[in-house]
């Protein structure tokens, strides 16, 4: 048995085994896809050269991490980081998972910003002995239901909760039905004025890069955004082409906000839910209008429900109104670095596209 980098030429088999470790939810063509995006296209491999990790016992691999570097601006200085991901080890070899974690972490340089944004509750304690800190941003334990489709929505969670009353969930089925065609009606008589249009983005340009440096400075992101990376980030992979969208809300031609979503849909879940939102307005039409889009966007794909977590105060501005169903929720940014000094990441805005694996590129 030995642990070791890989290289593109391991690719094809890597893909294999992370395909079985999935049950088959990312296929090997998907997989490969991601180990370009992470290493073969990514700018800031350049910077720190750094490949996935493998368990291998007889030319069999029997666990991968990946580490995807990244860069971004902290300070006026050029910060290189390393993005965790993919953590997984075949059950005859679990004992050797921490070998293959910490093999990884001591290839990584000291300067560097190692980040973990979507750890296991295992996997959590783990980092969290290791070092680890938790980004606290106060929406990261919050998120808001609005139903598209209340009748769905009510047997998904009650089958969840109580799966032999199935008398309890036709009843609910029924009376969600009665409850969702009302406010459907609410809604379709609902108009905002005609002075904002929503443009769906194609690609990013020197428009988006133009709105950026019109936000007010509390808008400092942890991550780079302009037209290069944010093309990257939305259009790279064949998955963000097809679960990915982007808009713009105008006002006469001009960009009042821009917002990006991810469209959920597979056999556990299946919603809508921003993941990155910029605005120069945070007026109450504005967010109306946003939120028309989504219940737009998600009717036309058919989906049980918007899921809308508060990172932005726009939304946790205007949230707490009587269709939004709040719960409760634990999104984990572990973050560690050893040198760099005053980092606080309560200075930062944090959204969920920047708990996405591998986009922190210059």
């Amino acid at each position: 048995m030995k642990i070791r980098q890989i290289t593109n030429i391991d690719y094809p088999n890597v893909a294999l085994f992370l395909e079985k470790s999935t049950n088959g939810l990312i296929t090997s063509n998907n997989w490969i896809e991601r180990f370009n995006l992470w290493w073969e296209n990514n700018p800031s491999h350049k910077s720190c050269e750094l490949f996935g990790w493998i368990i291998e016992d007889n030319d069999t691999i029997c666990g991968f991490i990946g580490t995807i570097p990244y860069i971004f601006i902290l300070n006026n200085k050029s910060t290189k980081g390393i993005s965790l991901t993919s953590w997984y080890v075949n059950q005859n070899h679990k004992n050797n998972s921490l070998l293959l974690l910490q093999k990884a972490l001591k290839a990584i340089p000291e300067e560097c910003l190692i980040l973990n944004t979507t750890p296991s509750i295992l996997a959590k304690k783990i980092f969290t002995g290791l070092g680890f800190k938790q980004f606290n941003n106060q929406w990261q334990e919050k998120t808001f239901i609005l139903p598209l489709q209340l009748g769905q929505f009510s047997k998904i969670i009650i089958d969840r909760k109580f799966p032999r009353l199935k008398l309890f969930t036709i009843f609910f089925q029924i009376t969600g039905k009665i409850i969702q065609t009302g406010f459907n009606l609410f809604i379709r008589f609902s108009k905002l004025p005609n002075m904002y249009q929503i443009e769906e983005i194609e690609e990013f340009s020197t428009e988006f890069d133009q709105f950026m440096e019109q936000l007010p400075n509390n808008h400092k992101t942890i991550s780079i955004r302009n037209s290069i990376t944010m093309n990257y980030l939305h259009f790279s992979l064949s998955d963000f082409q097809k679960y990915r969208k982007a808009f713009y809300l105008k006002n006469n031609g001009k960009i009042v906000s821009f917002f990006s979503v991810n469209i959920v849909q597979n056999p556990i879940s299946n919603y809508i839910i921003p993941i990155d939102l910029f605005t120069l307005d945070n007026s109450k039409i504005v967010v109306e209008s946003i939120i028309q889009q989504l219940i737009k966007l998600g009717r036309h794909h058919k989906v049980n429900y918007i899921r809308i977590d508060p990172f932005s105060p726009i939304f946790e501005k205007y949230l707490l109104l009587p269709r939004f169903i709040p719960i409760k929720i634990k999104h984990d940014f572990l973050y560690k670095n050893v040198k760099l000094e005053n980092f606080n990441c309560d200075d930062f805005y944090l959204s969920l596209i920047d708990g996405d694996r591998g986009h922190f590129i210059h």
